[in-house]
């Protein structure tokens, strides 16, 4: 499905005004159609193009979603752009600029080119992980050199705001049909007289959930993130003391909320089974040295670190990224609630169960019984007497979905010694339904 838009082009006079003002617009809708006719309406007249499309990657092939200026017949039948441009940009997964496509060794051979008469010339993937989602295309027949390298950024940036609002008008659908499916099952198990009612209230808050995470975390963000980038990157004077503390704060707690949301929307994706852990060796003595040395972790000068591994490198198969945040978590809450006696990561090889067992322990405050199955839970807060949570949100969740993810586990057990230790099953071959596609 496509739609041809046609709009009057804005000024260029204030492109960094405009530039914010598309990628608030990319976030604050998750209706993609939508979405997508604005920018490109926007962008073409903030790059002085002659005309533009977008097209978006739809069962393994590219998709015109959105066309300005052009003629949609000729479109659809693959004229009046160079294919070769489109194949390149794809393929490659970097953007392309030409200032005379007929003059341009790439491209000036193709009949594509020649035919469509093609002199300036904007191309640039649409990409998220690695992963081209679609293309963004803008060019002028008439004119050779209208596009400049900065323009060229200037579409690249845009090109990663439309990603992200891609993947959120994904995401709010997977969520959508995620809690749907289970609501189907709910709607089987209770009673006639309560079903509707049931019904009402999870509908309300399967909307109101998917809204919040997808639109109002993300949106916010993404518009403060961009103007601070811009405006940093455009502050060319030598900065005060207090200036350049001021920017390190800002980057700072923009890294910590951008982390903050990326939890919740990585517990989401694991639950759906679309995070997939990418598997290689790990040495796993060396990946928890490296997470106590980190300045992050605030150790009680009372707290002796133990680390006992039958040898090192103590290699196990897993997602080295994964297997950092999930040890990262664990060391961090151990660091939290104990403030004297020690903190101890012990691995050791279980040959029958063709999996290593690591051990998590610490002297802090224990997990009382009723609640080790409670604290893997998401949003889950434990408050035992006076001491602090537990667990304020995500983060155990997460450890339980990613090893879960590796065909592994993790169980809260009481440390004889005092406090609690979390031990965790790394299996040696993972199961072919969990490894990356």
């Amino acid at each position: 499905m496509f739609h041809e838009i046609m709009m009057d082009q804005p000024s260029k006079t204030d492109p960094l005004s405009l530039l914010l003002q598309i990628s608030s617009q990319l976030n604050s809708s998750l209706n993609l159609d939508e979405v997508l006719r604005y920018a490109m309406d926007q962008v073409v007249g903030l790059l002085n193009a002659e005309r533009g499309f977008i097209m978006l990657v739809e069962n393994g092939r590219l998709v015109l979603r959105v066309a300005k200026n052009f003629n949609i017949e000729n479109l659809e039948k693959g004229h009046g752009y160079s294919q070769g441009v489109i194949d390149e940009a794809f393929k490659d997964k970097k953007p392309i600029l030409t200032v005379d496509a007929m003059d341009d060794h790439r491209f000036s051979a193709r009949e594509s080119v020649v035919a469509s008469g093609l002199r300036s010339v904007l191309c640039v993937p649409i990409a998220s992980r690695n992963q081209v989602l679609g293309i963004i295309h803008l060019d002028n027949r008439w004119k050779s050199g209208v596009f400049t390298p900065r323009d060229l950024d200037t579409l690249v940036t845009f090109a990663n705001h439309a990603a992200i609002a891609i993947e959120n008008a994904k995401l709010y659908q997977n969520l959508k049909a995620s809690i749907n499916d289970k609501l189907r099952l709910q709607e089987e198990i209770y009673q006639e007289k309560i079903k509707n009612e049931i019904e009402r209230e999870a509908s309300n808050l399967r909307e109101e959930l998917a809204h919040h995470i997808v639109h109002d975390l993300r949106n916010p963000l993404t518009v403060v993130y961009t103007a601070f980038s811009l405006l940093d990157s455009m502050i060319t004077k030598e900065k005060s003391p207090d200036e350049e503390e001021l920017l390190i704060k800002a980057r700072t707690n923009l890294k910590l909320l951008a982390r903050m949301i990326n939890d919740i929307l990585d517990v989401y994706r694991l639950e759906n089974g679309e995070l997939k852990p990418v598997i290689k060796d790990v040495d796993l003595s060396s990946l928890v040295r490296e997470i106590f040395s980190s300045p992050s972790i605030a150790l009680s000068r009372n707290v002796q670190i133990r680390l006992r591994f039958p040898g090192e490198p103590f290699f196990v198969q897993g997602d080295e990224s994964l297997l950092m945040r999930i040890f990262t978590n664990l060391i961090s809450n151990a660091a939290r609630y104990t403030k004297s006696g020690y903190i101890e990561v012990k691995g050791i090889i279980d040959p029958e169960q063709s999996c290593a067992l690591v051990d998590v322990g610490d002297t802090g405050p224990g997990i009382p019984e009723v609640y080790r199955e409670k604290i893997f839970s998401k949003f889950i807060q434990v408050k035992p007497g006076n001491h602090p949570a537990f667990s304020k949100g995500l983060g155990l969740a997460f450890c339980r979905l990613a090893l879960e993810a590796h065909g592994g586990s993790i169980h809260a057990l009481d440390n004889p010694e005092g406090g609690s230790i979390f031990r965790l099953t790394i299996p040696f071959q993972i199961n072919p339904a969990n490894e990356p596609e």
